[in-house]
């Protein structure tokens, strides 16, 4: 009786094992060919609906989401005499912004393709965009170490420069929810909530070199920060104290994104990995499946169904690969309000487009 008790108790525990494995298996769906060289940038936009993928080749291929959540070429944007190293759609699901290795900013219509904003103001790359959430701005961050506020209401408005000179290379930006104030990440170990006169408001130290990617938790409470050093860092906004360090990558931490319901992290690095993380836990839940050398950057879907991953592959086949999850939400029901004129449901939170540090063929 006690022998087949003890089989009994070893078979449910090999069962419970294999079901917490097939429990955090992410598995590689499909790449999404089309470009003609590797891919530097990749998005969702805010409501879920369209993907982008920058690259090489200087172009944009924007894909429209279907109802099981897999991606539908659209078109192609083009404009761009360079790599697309940055990629963000603005809130109201209006317009995607670009950003490059010629310097330029562009601002595409995102219904028809067509361009409605180009600014070269920049002497470097373009690492990182960002629209704030009433779509009045479109903030960008270069690495000749400017930060760039352009009128996204009416680009009329942008004849005048509204810049703040950083003095560091600048990495990454996140807006934070203080108002008028920006997080940002450099070549420096540490990486400082700044207002626009250039006030340092906090310091988050802790990395062993220089930042490269930041993002900003679902409910604005924590900071995700990957660095040079291998490392991510876990900060609580609001006193700029570590929480939590994850350590597992092999090289240099390239991007970070926090799923939808701020429970689980993704990460990406220089020598191709591709990690999800258990927030609460502390802890890698799985190693997902590279498809290229040096990952770049990596994006949750909305409902967190779907990752696209942004690597330099080596063709001749380029383009996003896309992966599976165990880990899907359901949207949450939004209230309808009176002069509410499109009462969907309540599907994105804000992301933050993870910088790129170094160029293709110039990896630290």
């Amino acid at each position: 009786m006690i022998k087949k008790l003890l089989l009994f108790s070893t078979a449910l525990i090999v069962n419970v094992i294999h079901l917490a494995a097939q429990d955090t298996a992410v598995n590689f769906s499909q790449n999404l060919t089309g470009h003609s060289a590797a891919v530097e940038s990749v998005a969702y936009s805010k409501d879920g609906k369209f993907l982008a993928s920058g690259s090489w080749d200087n172009s944009v291929r924007l894909y429209s989401i279907d109802t099981n959540g897999y991606p539908k070429y659209l078109r192609t944007l083009t404009g761009h005499v360079g790599a697309v190293t940055a990629i963000a759609f603005n809130f109201q699901n209006t317009l995607i912004a670009t950003g490059s290795k010629d310097f330029t900013v562009k601002v595409y219509d995102l219904k028809t393709g067509s361009v409605v904003f180009a600014a070269r103001d920049n002497k470097e790359t373009i690492a990182t965009l960002a629209f704030d959430p009433e779509g009045k701005f479109l903030f960008s961050g270069s690495y000749d170490g400017t930060i760039r506020a352009y009128d996204a209401a009416n680009f009329e408005n942008n004849r005048t420069e509204k810049s703040i000179n950083y003095g560091s290379k600048v990495n990454d930006i996140i807006l934070s929810s203080a108002k008028g104030s920006f997080i940002v990440a450099s070549n420096k170990s540490s990486f400082e909530q700044i207002n626009g006169n250039k006030q340092v408001m906090r310091t988050f130290a802790g990395h062993s070199a220089g930042v490269n990617s930041l993002d900003l938790s679902p409910n604005k409470k924590m900071i995700a920060s990957g660095s040079d050093d291998k490392t991510i860092i876990l900060w609580d906004v609001m006193t700029a104290k570590e929480i939590k360090r994850l350590k597992g990558h092999g090289w240099k931490v390239t991007s970070v994104q926090f799923s939808t319901d701020g429970k689980y992290l993704l990460s990406t690095c220089n020598n191709g990995e591709v990690k999800l993380w258990d927030i609460e836990q502390g802890k890698c839940m799985t190693n997902i499946q590279p498809m290229g050398t040096n990952a770049r950057q990596a994006a949750f879907s909305i409902d967190q169904s779907q990752i696209a991953v942004a690597s330099l592959q080596n063709g001749p086949m380029y383009g996003v690969s896309m992966y599976t999850t165990p880990i899907k939400i359901k949207p949450i029901a939004k209230k309808v309000v009176k002069g509410d004129k499109d009462p969907k449901l309540k599907e994105g939170v804000e992301k933050n487009i993870p910088a790129k540090n170094t160029p293709k063929n110039k990896k630290k």
